[in-house]
């Protein structure tokens, strides 16, 4: 196989998980995400200079749309252009990703998205911090308790967990089951409710039946060698023995990436168009994934007291108008799904909890179930609740992996 490059970038990257003195954690900020969200795209070498100039041409085009003498990037375009998707783009922004995501799959470049949650990474050096119970899997615990406290954002719990010495360890487990029993008791009887409520009960049941054994600090400093370990799954599942990967420059990545025997290097992104091209897709990943997940998320709790029935009732849904699409929107987003769904396993890669990667995902993969557009346009008032239900079904199947892998 000839010799590929992968260009990396990252976003929503926080070098440490730290406390604010509103009571938040940095990373449930409200223009934080908890994701930690990276790409690589790869281009075998005598293809590269043919898609570097390609991109060259459409980032050209764009900066004089733009009026824009600096590097594009994709903070240029506003956050608020995404809030619906491809609905909510401006006529550059759109015409940008059109022509862009079009050069990727035209040209079949290998990518990898990863989206690591920063509070999976907190729970996990907690739990193995206990003395577990024999007969429950670790992974599957990791998992429920991740979705618990990222989905109802219980910062305030995170708290004691940050400070990380063993005395918070222990009041953060004694709070964790004072929490979910607040928990089962306001959502008694809601039906939206009722797996929740099941897999709440495990983790009770593996709190009480579990006792601090480690006096551990907690690690907030961010662990780079998770993004390199997955990267190089990637290359290898690619069998590519001669992949140079190159990113911006970040000196943490970078020693990260020499340690795990990536051959890499740094640049600035202002001298590298394959670093740029990336920034411009895991800043488009990024966006989608923080407001896929704003627009659907469960009301934030600043207190065990917040905790009331009435929160629990009403669906989440994502609104409307991100299906309301055009004739080009929709056969470009279908074709994105095309690409997404014949892609391997690697190219989506996160721990345990990959809530957010299914979510942003099945996006692509819905819309690409219809046929035609008249098709699509037919469901259009109840895309919504269509919509739902297919990620509840992904969510269903891979927690039901988890069950039955050996692995885990």
């Amino acid at each position: 196989m000839s010799k590929m490059i992968f260009y990396y970038d990252e976003t929503f990257h926080d070098r440490k998980i730290t406390a604010l003195s509103d009571g938040n954690l940095n990373i449930y900020n409200c223009n934080d995400n908890d994701s930690f969200i990276f790409s690589i795209l790869g281009v075998e070498n005598e293809n590269n200079n043919n898609v570097l100039q390609e991109y060259e041409r459409i980032e050209k085009k764009t900066k004089k749309e733009l009026g824009l003498d600096g590097e594009l990037k994709s903070t240029t375009f506003k956050r608020s252009f995404f809030e619906n998707g491809f609905s909510s783009m401006n006529k550059t922004c759109k015409s940008f990703y059109n022509s862009f995501l079009t050069l990727i799959m035209d040209n079949n470049l290998k990518y990898q998205v990863g989206c690591i949650s920063k509070t999976e990474y907190l729970i996990f050096q907690f739990v193995y911090a206990l003395d577990f119970p024999q007969n429950y899997k670790k992974n599957l615990f990791i998992y429920g308790l991740t979705k618990f406290i990222e989905q109802h954002r219980l910062c305030f719990y995170l708290q004691d967990l940050v400070k990380g010495e063993k005395s918070f360890l222990e009041k953060f487990k004694t709070s964790l089951i004072e929490l979910l029993n607040k928990f089962l008791i306001e959502s008694k009887g809601i039906a939206r409710e009722k797996e929740e409520r099941a897999a709440v009960k495990s983790l009770i049941y593996v709190l009480i039946n579990s006792k601090i054994k480690e006096n551990k600090s907690i690690c907030r400093n961010w662990d780079y060698n998770i993004v390199a370990e997955a990267i190089k799954l990637r290359i290898s599942e690619l069998s590519n023995k001669n992949a140079v990967v190159i990113l911006d420059k970040e000196p943490l990545t970078h020693q990260a990436f020499l340690k795990n025997g990536l051959n890499a290097s740094e640049y600035d992104s202002k001298d590298c168009l394959g670093v740029r091209m990336t920034d411009m897709f895991v800043g488009f990943v990024g966006r989608f994934i923080f407001f896929l997940k704003n627009n659907t998320r469960e009301p934030d709790y600043k207190s065990l007291y917040e905790i009331k029935r009435d929160n629990f009732m009403a669906k989440r849904l994502l609104c409307n108008k991100w299906f309301d699409l055009t004739k080009d929107d929709f056969l470009l987003i279908k074709q994105l799904g095309a690409f997404f769904g014949k892609a391997t396993y690697w190219s989506g890669f996160s721990l345990n909890y990959m809530d957010d990667i299914i979510h942003f995902f099945s996006f692509f993969n819905y819309i690409a179930l219809y046929q035609n557009y008249e098709q699509f346009c037919k469901n259009r008032n109840n895309h919504n609740e269509l919509y739902n239900k297919y990620v509840c079904d992904r969510l269903s199947e891979y927690f039901d992996e988890m069950i039955n892998d050996s692995r885990f």
